[in-house]
């Protein structure tokens, strides 16, 4: 799989390969995060508050046809799934 990259407000945050997870602290307020696998992309705006945990997974995804040109050649569109998971207050 491609790796992806986490970009937090217009400016790279990490990037993740397959099965990987990273934990980082943000300000509170309102930020944007767009994950990239350079072929597609997902955006998601969220607010965070203070104190407050935010969590989120992001996969990859294709159809049959682009897994079959992945397997075959490595090459593929892969979609881009990002969802945000409820958040938890830290105590």
């Amino acid at each position: 799989m491609r790796q992806v990259r986490a970009i937090l407000d217009g400016e790279l945050l990490t990037m993740l390969e397959f099965g990987e997870s990273k934990i980082f602290p943000i300000r509170p307020g309102k930020h944007t995060l767009v994950i990239t696998n350079t072929a597609r992309s997902k955006e998601l705006s969220f607010h965070v508050a203070s104190g407050e945990t935010v969590t989120f997974d992001c996969a990859q995804t294709g159809t049959t046809m682009g897994m079959f040109w992945y397997v075959l050649l490595g090459v593929g569109q892969l979609k881009i799934v990002l969802n945000a998971s409820p958040s938890t207050k830290s105590r």
